[in-house]
């Protein structure tokens, strides 16, 4: 063995030891969500607790609602969605539970986003737009 550095045996040597990874900082403490935070602007009240059925029944009535403003026949929708006539029925009339990839593809063939279908489920009065004051007549001059 005197002679084993010669043909190419080489003794190993431990490797050296790696540093443990630096210790990565404290979380930032919790804030309350202003309404820039929130998708579209909008702020609302996060219910305590709110049965799903009556959130999948509202999820169901929004959607109907959309798609009659837009002049969508279910049939129409159910195309642009990519989703079965009887399926969208079934969501529309709240017996049917619509997946994420459901509601990403409704809100595609409605023309909105995904997050806005689920902030208005969330609020209906979001719906109807902030509630101001009626505009004052247009002011005319007098004669």
């Amino acid at each position: 063995m005197a002679n084993a550095h010669r043909k190419g045996i080489v003794a190993l040597t431990p490797p050296e030891p790696v540093p443990p990874p630096p210790a990565l900082p404290p979380p930032p403490p919790p804030t309350s969500p202003t309404s820039a935070d929130r998708p579209f602007g909008l702020a609302y009240k996060t219910p305590a607790r709110v049965d799903p059925r009556i959130l999948i029944r509202r999820f169901g009535e929004l959607i109907r609602t959309l798609r009659d403003r837009r002049g969508f026949t279910q049939g129409t929708l159910a195309d642009r969605s990519g989703l079965d006539r009887a399926h969208l029925s079934l969501i529309e009339r709240g017996h049917r539970e619509a997946r994420l990839t459901t509601i990403c593809a409704i809100a595609t063939a409605l023309q909105t986003h995904p997050g806005e279908l689920i902030t208005l489920t969330l609020d209906p009065a979001a719906a109807a737009g902030p509630r101001t004051a009626p505009a004052p007549p247009p002011f005319v001059p007098p004669l």
